[in-house]
């Protein structure tokens, strides 16, 4: 359901180029800045979304959180629209794709790995550091910059550390693949939980395979027993057993074993 088509100027100064993609809320657009001739991606809401106030007040807080956060590792955003028919924001443009991509058409050592790991826990340290929880980290929101940089995108679902029990039991937000077991358990979590999806989706990069086999999707969720799941160096035997051990514990079930932060992986990770 595109709702700007290529040529349409946005706000006297972003001309659309292309649909990049779009979801439930809204669409993604590469557009350029005729003032600077630089490209960005544009996030639009659609109309009938914007006019639910829930949904509106959503979309500002995603804002508000983008511009909060500078880091090399997390997309930069450069302004945002609160006009009557559209909500909008302008911001970094990468022309990598995704990691999601990139694990289907690349085969990545473990060097290359390891690499991107590291990029994203820098970039939810300084996430975390600006007090936000990312709640929706998994391969489809890191982008790939042509340089190889990693960049964490999407804050739709971002909340504050600050906010308690974020979502009520049985109301779940988030990929199901990426979820925490306090999440699930509870209806709570912190940043411990960005760190298991991390921990998730590196057990895929290097495995090839989720670590909760063929149980996908909220049926899955519900007979997933995260106590339980392949031993990363005989799925992967090409893994250290260092690095086997890290993944392990970023997907440890009990939250004291768990990372407690986005450093003390980091520190982990840069003995491998």
């Amino acid at each position: 359901m595109s709702i700007l088509n290529p040529g349409t100027i946005f706000s006297d100064r972003y001309e659309i180029a292309r649909l990049i993609g779009e979801g439930g809320m809204g669409a993604v657009y590469e557009a350029i800045n005729r003032e600077t001739k630089t490209r960005v991606a544009l996030k639009v809401l659609f109309p009938s979304v914007s006019n639910n106030p829930k949904s509106r007040a959503r979309f500002n807080e995603e804002m508000r959180i983008c511009e909060e956060i500078t880091h090399e590792n997390v997309v930069k955003s450069y302004e945002h629209f609160d006009l009557p028919n559209f909500l909008a924001f302008a911001m970094e443009y990468i022309d990598g794709g995704d990691l999601s991509s990139m694990m289907k058409s690349t085969t990545l050592n473990i060097s290359q790995i390891v690499n991107f790991i590291g990029q994203a826990a820098r970039g939810l340290s300084a996430i975390h550091t600006a007090g936000i929880i990312h709640r929706d980290l998994k391969p489809e929101n890191m982008l790939i910059t042509g340089k190889g940089v990693l960049k964490i995108t999407d804050f739709g679902l971002a909340r504050s550390d600050q906010s308690g029990t974020l979502t009520n039991i049985g109301a779940m937000v988030g990929t199901p693949q990426y979820v925490s077991p306090e999440y699930i358990e509870l209806g709570e979590c912190d940043r411990r939980a960005d760190i298991f999806a991390l921990g998730v989706i590196a057990y895929e990069v290097i495995s090839g395979q989720s670590p909760w086999g063929g149980q996908s999707g909220i049926a899955g969720l519900a007979r997933r027993n995260f106590k339980i799941f392949p031993d990363l160096c005989l799925v992967a035997p090409h893994c250290s057993p260092h690095l086997a051990t890290v993944v392990a514990r970023c997907m440890a079930h009990n939250l004291t074993v768990r990372y407690q932060s986005a450093e003390e992986l980091l520190q982990d990770l840069s003995e491998n």
